[in-house]
C-alpha cells in the first residue's frame, strides 16, 4: 500500500494531493469549526498521529473558547468582549493528562 500511494503522491502536483488528504481527514473531525485549521498544508508538517484533543473535545471534556483578546489581573477578556474569570493556578493545574493503568 505505501508503494502505491508514494507511487500516486509522486504523480500528483502537491496542491492536489494535500488538498485530497485535508478533506478525506475533515470527513472524520473538521478542525475549522473548533478554530483549529493550522495555517500550514497537511505535508508541510510533521506527521503527528493522535486522536486524543479531538475526542476529548466531542465528549466535552475540553471546551474550544475563541481568540484570547487580553489577560487580565483576574481573568481573560475573549474577543467579543467575553470575560472569564480564572486563577492562573487554575489554569495551570487542570492541563495534566493522567494515564489510566
Amino acid at each position: 500500500m505505501r508503494r502505491y500511494m508514494n507511487a500516486i503522491f509522486s504523480w500528483v502536483p502537491y496542491s492536489m494531493s494535500c488538498s485530497a488528504v485535508e478533506w478525506y481527514i475533515s470527513g472524520r473531525f473538521n478542525h475549522s469549526d473548533y478554530q483549529l485549521k493550522p495555517k500550514h498544508r497537511i505535508f508541510a508538517q510533521h506527521v503527528m498521529v493522535n486522536d486524543a484533543l479531538p475526542n476529548r473535545i466531542l465528549s466535552g471534556t475540553v471546551i474550544v473558547k475563541g481568540n484570547i483578546d487580553r489577560f487580565t489581573e483576574n481573568g481573560v477578556i475573549f474577543e467579543g468582549e467575553y470575560k472569564q474569570f480564572i486563577h492562573l493556578s487554575d489554569c495551570f493545574s487542570r492541563l495534566r493528562i493522567e494515564k489510566n493503568t
